[in-house]
């Protein structure tokens, strides 16, 4: 695979995720009480992960 491929699918993954997160967020927001803001929590992770990840080749 060359590098034009697997950075894109990687890029793609990272879409991914970073809206499966931002779901979490929303999903967690509309829920109320503890299970909802477990889920917010969850969601927030995973957006500070997916940051985290495409950020750091750029040190």
């Amino acid at each position: 695979m060359d590098m034009y491929v697997k950075r894109t699918l990687t890029i793609i993954l990272y879409f991914i995720a970073l809206g499966f997160s931002v779901l979490l967020v929303v999903m967690g927001h509309r829920m109320g009480e503890y299970p909802g803001l477990f889920m917010q929590f969850g969601g927030i992770a995973g957006i500070v992960l997916v940051f985290y990840f495409y950020n750091r080749r750029y040190r």
